[in-house]
């Protein structure tokens, strides 16, 4: 499902931000830092934003099949009534 892909992509992405960073700390000299500390919280917004996807997504779905089952239980007006089209036998 959804959330398992989300979850993968957010490990993926916490693994190589961490390797990102040990790489570039050990090839950057400390004048860079502020770069790399741009790099990082760009990071840390990625994360966030996948990390509330994941959250909500279970809130979403079951909006949804909360929204359908009231769907099922509406009756479509015709179906009420008789059709004009059928004869009274009286």
């Amino acid at each position: 499902m959804q959330i398992e892909g989300l979850k993968g992509e957010l490990a993926y992405l916490k693994q190589n931000h961490e390797e990102e960073i040990s790489a570039l700390r050990g090839q950057h000299p400390s004048s860079q830092t502020e770069e790399l500390n741009r790099e990082v919280a760009g990071h840390t917004e990625q994360l966030q934003i996948i990390k509330t996807e994941v959250t909500d997504l279970p809130l979403t779905l079951l909006g949804l099949k909360i929204n359908l089952q009231s769907q099922f239980s509406i009756k479509p007006p015709w179906r009420n009534r008789r059709l004009s089209l059928e004869p009274s036998w009286h």
